[in-house]
């Protein structure tokens, strides 16, 4: 049975404080990078909200300003990716790394435009699944994280998403834990947003007196357009913490293969540059206020002269030819306001070529299915059977055209059983050829004791002996040991620690089991002893040092 290794994050609350610690250290050019590319989009999606739901002539250009919005969400995201690159740089410690290639560029652009146009429905569907939510949450922000990185070093496509997915899986339950207080801040972050801008419009309207949309129809804080822009603000604000979450992450995830945090304490201790947090943060917010559109200051009312009365009919068709220009369409009914004519684009017209085509086929396909029922079934009507007669002699009717239906699924069905066979025997012997494990060096320092199970070494221990090669027993006997004690998590096997380490852990974890703490003492002095100094070893030797062994797995149990 596997056992779980333990975990090498750190806890919640100092992931979420490195992460704000992190915001705090970013350099101004990720600040920069990142709202250069996602204040666009946001604005946008603002416009296209209103225009959407209350333009007259929306369907005129939906189709282009569909395209427009897109497009500014594939350079968000890609904008989001090179900050995500300059802040793990932060987090290791080292200076920003060079350029992408040109082919760095085209991959990283077709990865995130075609990985995100997924994601919003992806995660709609794992939101009602709630399981898999985390993991997918979890896995796009990866996507996002280890792009520019990953292209730059010459890697795939496929590669990169095979690397965020095995991100995802890490501490899962931290992670869920960790969304959900990221919904909460975000959810407190909007009713913050939301009670602020209403209250703002109704101050407004205090100091100034004068009347805005929002102090005289209260409502229109709760249509579309406004609450997309209340969003928008809300993900303009959470959206950089939670970034910095999920690359420390994925830093902490790569560091139990690489060791690259080790690297990081050693450069911390060398240099520290705590000094500079602060005017970071203030360049930080700067370059925010910079980026941040000016609200239009509001203007008094200009007056005019009072006109003479006009005539109904020719002040009507004034306020018509007025009404028909593009700065009042937000404002008319889609249903009731002027007819617009729709000129119908290159690409609005194949986009309904293709729908057309789809809704046809999908008919053909309905049409032969409902011919299929109605020879399954006789038809609704079946005019030939009597209207008094008994319910059983219709599915006697039915029974050899459900009998030959059951017949082409069962022929279908074997079929599809003998072709999976035949594939998983092929996989099997695929699985069996690769499987084949690598003789091990027994001299090589690279040998980690979770290579083999325990049985292993014993076995290889075994034919050392028998082979006269008592040294190499040796030392497979002691990793024999490491490995049951891993196995029992009394040790965190680990090819950075030395012998050393692995005594001041035992003595740590193994309170209490003093006959394990002074066998595997005695067993590393005796190796250490053998394996980096000049003792010989008899077979005496090896007796006792197997004696230790079965000691130490006797009481470890």
């Amino acid at each position: 049975m596997a056992h779980r290794q333990p975990s090498t994050l750190p806890t919640l609350i100092t992931l979420l404080e490195e992460a704000t610690h992190l915001l705090r250290r970013s350099p101004s050019s990720a600040w920069l990078t990142y709202y250069a590319s996602t204040i666009p989009f946001a604005l946008y999606l603002f416009f296209f909200l209103n225009d959407m739901s209350r333009s007259a002539s929306a369907g005129a250009h939906v189709m282009e300003s569909s395209l427009v919005l897109a497009l500014l969400y594939g350079v968000m995201k890609i904008g989001q990716a090179l900050y995500c690159d300059q802040l793990e740089a932060v987090v290791q410690g080292r200076p920003p790394s060079g350029a992408l290639p040109f082919r760095g560029w085209c991959r990283l652009v077709a990865s995130q435009m075609l990985i995100h146009a997924t994601a919003p429905w992806v995660l709609a569907i794992a939101l009602l699944a709630m399981l898999p939510f985390p993991w997918t949450y979890a896995f796009y922000h990866n996507v996002t994280i280890l792009a520019v990185d990953h292209f730059r070093k010459g890697g795939t496509t496929r590669e990169l998403v095979r690397i965020a997915a095995r991100q995802s899986h890490l501490e899962w339950l931290q992670n869920a834990t960790t969304i959900g207080i990221i919904k909460l801040v975000a959810f407190l972050m909007y009713l913050n947003v939301f009670i602020g801008f209403g209250m703002g419009a109704m101050l407004l309207k205090s100091f100034t007196g004068i009347e805005n949309p929002f102090s005289m129809n209260w409502t229109l804080l709760f249509s579309t357009g406004i609450q997309g822009l209340l969003v928008m603000i809300c993900y303009l604000g959470i959206n950089p913490l939670v970034k910095s979450i999920y690359i420390l992450r994925c830093f902490y995830g790569e560091s139990r293969t690489t060791g690259a945090d080790l690297s990081v304490i050693l450069r911390r201790i060398i240099s520290l540059r705590a000094a500079t947090a602060g005017v970071t943060l203030l360049l930080a917010l700067c370059s925010f206020a910079a980026a941040t559109p000016v609200a239009a200051q509001s203007t008094a009312p200009a007056s005019a002269p009072a006109a003479a009365p006009e005539r109904g009919g020719e002040l009507s068709q004034n306020i018509e030819s007025v009404l028909q220009g593009s700065e009042y369409q937000w404002r008319m009914p889609r249903d009731g306001g002027p007819k617009v004519e729709e000129e119908s684009s290159w690409l609005a017209s194949g986009f309904k070529d293709l729908g057309a085509w789809i809704n046809s086929m999908l008919e053909h396909i309905g049409n032969a299915i409902g011919d299929l029922i109605d020879w399954l079934f006789g038809g609704k009507e079946m005019p030939d059977m009597p209207t008094d007669a008994p319910t059983g002699s219709a599915w006697m009717a039915m029974m050899p055209k459900i009998l030959i239906v059951l017949a082409v699924v069962l022929v279908l069905g074997v079929l599809w059983l003998f072709y999976r066979n035949w594939r998983q025997s092929r996989l099997t012997q695929v699985v069996e050829a690769a499987a084949a494990p690598a003789e091990i060096d027994l001299e090589s320092e690279h040998v980690v004791a979770t290579q083999l199970p325990e049985n292993e070494w014993l076995r290889m221990a075994r034919e050392k002996m028998e082979a006269g090669e008592l040294r190499l027993a040796l030392r497979a006997l002691f990793l024999a040991t490491l490995a049951h004690l891993g196995e029992k998590r009394m040790l965190q096997i680990s090819g950075t620690k030395s012998n050393g380490d692995y005594v001041r852990e035992i003595n740590r974890k193994a309170r209490g089991h003093e006959d394990v703490q002074a066998s595997f003492l005695r067993q590393v002095r005796t190796f250490d002893r053998v394996w980096y100094g000049w003792h010989d070893v008899t077979q005496e030797l090896m007796t006792s040092f197997q004696e230790e062994h079965e000691r130490i797995t006797r009481h470890a149990a």
